[in-house]
């Protein structure tokens, strides 16, 4: 490994001072050099230790298809399928971007999306529409109770540039585009357009919310 700092050349642990010689052949001529250089070479690694320790260094992006796999790893050239195999993925710092299609409750759980992890105040986690408006969460027909489901653990979370559309609950229930739990908190809704929440009759005492926080 070759580090410059400065005027010094680190060759393999060794420190040297270093100059071009001139004329017709550049070369470089090295003799021991002081401890100052030294403890600045260990100050460039444990700061970039540090950085790595601190998650910052580490945050991913991932990407949603609707020709993507759940199975793939996520990243650009083999996207996920689902919104929701990227929420049960994502870590502090981390975005996902989400491609142009459909997106709607393949598992029967009552809810498009439903986000338990969190990011932090440094370290927000981001899911965002590659193209706005065009990747779609649609609860079609109120099959889905909730488009987006925050829940006790998702903090820190922002939410941009989606179409959110056809989520609702029949009866007593509470429907909505965007749901949060009473433990979520730090949850930005950006962007979005929400339209035809909970397009029927209820009885529900909260009734049907395109955003209920």
């Amino acid at each position: 490994m070759v580090i410059h700092i400065n005027d010094k050349l680190v060759l393999g642990g060794n420190v040297m001072s270093s100059k071009v010689w001139k004329g017709n052949s550049p070369g470089i001529a090295v003799q021991p050099a002081g401890k100052t250089a030294v403890w600045g070479v260990l100050a460039v690694v444990i700061g970039a230790l540090l950085m790595m320790s601190s998650g910052a260094a580490l945050a991913a992006t991932y990407y949603v298809s609707p020709s993507g796999n759940d199975s793939n790893s996520g990243l650009i050239g083999a996207p996920f399928a689902t919104i929701q195999r990227a929420a049960d993925a994502v870590n502090p710092g981390d975005t996902v971007i989400v491609k142009d299609g459909m997106y709607t409750d393949v598992d029967g759980d009552k809810s498009v999306v439903k986000l338990n992890r969190g990011g932090t105040s440094d370290q927000w986690i981001t899911f965002k529409a590659e193209n706005r408006w065009r990747a779609v969460l649609d609860g079609r027909n109120n099959t889905a109770d909730y488009c987006w489901s925050f829940l006790s653990n998702a903090s820190y979370v922002r939410v941009q540039d989606f179409e959110v559309k056809g989520c609702g609950a029949s009866g007593t229930g509470v429907g909505a585009g965007f749901y949060s739990n009473a433990g979520a908190h730090d949850i930005h809704i950006y962007r979005n357009y929400i339209h035809d929440i909970g397009r029927q009759a209820t009885v529900s005492g909260t009734g049907q919310s395109g955003i209920f926080l």
